[in-house]
């Protein structure tokens, strides 16, 4: 119970309900027996509301002893990140005045008859929530769904790269809406492990389940130009990616990239830095994605060399 593989964050004290001070209590537990023990290693998450009225030995195997659950299919261990961070994330993504949504991932998932492909769930207003809630097959039990687009993606699997899923405010909204999703072990444009990161704006709108391997399922990509630069892998240090305001424009809408092992300027496993400015207001398809494998001579000025495959960046090391 709590266990995410060595790393914190799993047991939250949180105000879920709005009420006068948190008193709500969440948990992540990776290898939880999820549906009330019925499937093995699934994972769960539970929220125990109002716990300072509770009292004595309370065990999760009763729907009785928490307020709600929600768990995914045998051995997907949702919540587990592979010591990459924590599983879960709270925030308040619809701007209802307190932080009752949760963001939470499982990289062991098989979905869309794909394996370990992964996937990333949004569940809004979880205090209005009861009982168990299957994220593989249940309906009802989230708002949105995001699904890795090739076997072995593994989204959620942040080992590596730390937070790289993560809800931030691209577009100068009253609140953070908008969904980046990393993962270093994507395959994209039939590329191994080329990695890549995705950005779904005003994620809180979305309803439904989303296959990333449908372009009109994300607003940008960008991905790794060759196989096996791992975009967005660090080696451990857990932040391959940086939401940040470079240019003072006042809003958080540039993103800083990087990869250890990418190739760069034919140098292999080079690594690199790369900074993306306004990455919300570049005119561009909604199918947009640029290789990140550039040239001595592609990251100028401006918005770059804007050629090939190169697209249009501010600087790269």
């Amino acid at each position: 119970l709590g266990n995410n593989g060595g790393f914190t964050g799993n047991v939250q004290v949180v105000n879920a309900d709005n009420n006068a001070r948190a008193n709500d209590l969440l948990i992540t537990s990776q290898v939880f027996n999820g549906n009330l023990g019925a499937i093995s290693d699934s994972g769960a998450i539970h929220l125990i509301k109002d716990m300072h009225l509770k009292s004595g030995n309370i065990p999760l195997s009763s729907t009785a002893n928490f307020s709600a659950e929600w768990y995914a299919g045998t051995s997907d261990r949702v919540g587990d990140t592979n010591k990459g961070g924590p599983g879960v994330i709270l925030m308040d993504i619809d701007g209802n005045g307190y932080a009752n949504d949760l963001l939470m991932w499982s990289f062991r998932i098989d979905l869309n008859s794909l394996t370990d492909n992964g996937a990333v769930w949004l569940v809004k207003d979880i205090d209005r929530y009861t009982g168990t809630n299957d994220l593989e097959n249940g309906t009802g039990t989230y708002a949105a769904r995001w699904i890795g687009a090739s076997t072995s993606d593994q989204i959620g699997n942040l080992d590596g790269e730390g937070y790289t899923i993560n809800i931030v405010n691209l577009d100068n909204n009253a609140q953070a809406n908008d969904l980046i999703i990393g993962t270093s072990l994507a395959d994209i444009n039939s590329v191994t492990n080329s990695g890549g990161l995705y950005v779904i704006r005003d994620a809180h709108n979305k309803v439904g389940s989303y296959s990333l391997a449908n372009l009109d399922n994300f607003d940008l990509r960008f991905n790794g130009g060759t196989a096996s630069d791992f975009l967005i892998d660090t080696n451990k240090s857990r932040q391959g990616v940086y939401v940040v305001d470079a240019d003072g424009n006042g809003y958080t809408n540039d993103l800083i990239l990087m990869g250890n092992l990418v190739d760069f300027n034919s140098v292999t496993n080079a690594g690199g830095v790369y900074l993306i400015r306004d990455i919300v207001t570049v005119a561009v398809a909604n199918n947009y994605s640029f290789t990140l494998s550039l040239p001595a001579t592609a990251c100028l000025g401006g918005k770059g060399a804007e050629s090939g495959a190169d697209g249009p960046c501010i600087r790269a090391w």
